[in-house]
């Protein structure tokens, strides 16, 4: 599941973690035909933040998992604290 994440062909992206893989059918797909696909795609704060707490709690557990959620964890808060910058900025 680690690896998964890091993979930009699924959920990762320079911004944080896209909310659905776009292999995924449902990927960008209309909620109705008025509403927009909202989190089915793009990057949803929520669950990146859930993603970080988890990764937090499993970098903080000796294991063998350890030292690679610590770095995910690292380098997806870097992500999401850059792209917040930029689009507070905008």
């Amino acid at each position: 599941m680690l690896n998964d994440l890091q993979n930009p062909s699924l959920l990762w992206t320079p911004f944080g973690l896209r909310s659905l893989s776009p292999t995924s059918s449902l990927y960008g797909a209309r909620n109705t035909e008025d509403d927009p696909p909202y989190w089915r795609g793009a990057i949803w704060i929520n669950m990146n933040y859930f993603a970080l707490s988890a990764l937090q709690h499993y970098a903080k557990i000796s294991g063998p998992q350890a030292e690679k959620s610590r770095q995910i964890y690292s380098q997806l808060r870097t992500n999401l604290i850059t792209n917040l910058g930029k689009v507070y900025e905008k």
